[in-house]
């Protein structure tokens, strides 16, 4: 549903426009998905049909599939489908929920994020 309306709004354009400048994209589940290059297996983990048409390809901001959730229990069916659909396409990252892809150039590497105890 995201990447539909990512296209139908016009967000293609504008976020390549964006980059283009310098402009930095992130991402968080369907966010980080949608910058691979495909949505293959998405549709386990998500309502396709309340998106008007499927787009099955991703944004291709880089050149991997994602795959997020790898530690959740409650996404571990859909996270299993995707993996198969993903690396059917090639390459392919897996994030834990508390990891993030950091992309810059043709440097990438999978950060683990700082927790914190506020009280």
């Amino acid at each position: 549903c995201l990447r539909y309306e990512m296209q139908r709004s016009g967000f293609d354009d504008v976020i390549l426009e964006y980059l283009g400048e310098s402009g930095v994209y992130g991402g968080d589940s369907a966010g980080a998905i949608v910058a691979g290059r495909s949505l293959a297996g998405v549709e386990f983990g998500d309502e396709p049909a309340f998106a008007e048409s499927i787009v099955e390809q991703g944004l291709r901001l880089i050149d991997v599939g994602i795959i997020p959730h790898v530690d959740s229990a409650a996404f571990m069916p859909a996270v299993l489908q995707m993996r198969e659909a993903q690396s059917a396409q090639g390459e392919v990252v897996e994030l834990t929920d508390t990891q993030a892809l950091i992309v810059n150039g043709g440097s990438r590497r999978v950060a683990e994020a700082l927790s914190a105890t506020f009280e």
